[in-house]
């Protein structure tokens, strides 16, 4: 399958040229034949206690050891594997923007080796967002639920924004817009603890204050 494409700078257009790798943005077509150009990557992973899981172009490489120079040293050897399928299927590994975390009961003594991925060193992080919910190296959801309080916040400041407008549409915007991406995941982050939720309910309750146009020295009850 071949596909063309013209380069538009201001009111000018390129003639037709082939697209040798990749597909047009936005086309039906392109999720389809980018999952069967990747289809292979995962098989990078080659070691029974390490996967390679992709979901669209985000992709995660997990390895178990018993030791953390065990550890390291199998990423290293996958992602060299990575390097090599990148470099033979056309594409390019971006370093700057992979990041590894070490997850292990107690606390690490001494410096971590390194992890490289094409020749440049791979940043160690605490924490990382992964799909949408931030994990750190303590399996503690207190850097997620910041995240999440911090998004509630200013989703409630462009509620307040809005407040011009008829109850009904304040109502849809926070059932369709705000408590969709308050509760996402939230099966798995759940569990945070009461002192995690109550935070998350003061603003809920906010919410209802400035849909409802209620006074703020209403209890909260």
């Amino acid at each position: 399958m071949i596909f063309r494409t013209v380069h538009k700078i201001g009111l000018c257009d390129s003639e037709r040229e082939g697209v040798d790798y990749g597909v047009p943005q936005g086309s039906v077509l392109g999720p389809l034949l980018f999952s069967l150009f990747c289809d292979d990557l995962p098989d990078c992973a080659r070691h029974d206690d390490e996967e390679l899981e992709m979901y669209a172009d985000d992709t995660t490489l997990t390895s178990i050891g018993e030791t953390v120079d065990q550890v390291i040293f199998k990423l290293n050897e996958t992602l060299g594997l990575v390097s090599e399928w990148c470099y033979k299927n056309g594409m390019t590994v971006h370093p700057a923007k992979t990041e590894a975390m070490l997850i292990k009961c107690g606390t690490f003594v001494g410096p971590l080796p390194p992890v490289q991925l094409d020749g440049s060193l791979v940043k160690w992080v605490k924490k990382s967002k992964s799909l949408g919910v931030t994990l750190d190296n303590k399996l503690k959801w207190n850097g997620h639920r910041e995240n999440v309080k911090l998004a509630f916040v200013r989703k409630l400041n462009l509620l307040k924004s809005m407040g011009f407008l008829p109850k009904h549409m304040l109502e849809d915007f926070y059932w369709k817009e705000i408590f969709p991406s308050i509760t996402y995941c939230i099966l798995v982050w759940g569990n945070c603890g009461k002192t995690h939720f109550k935070a998350l309910e003061r603003l809920h309750t906010r919410a209802a204050r400035i849909i409802y146009r209620l006074n703020w020295d209403i209890p909260c009850q």
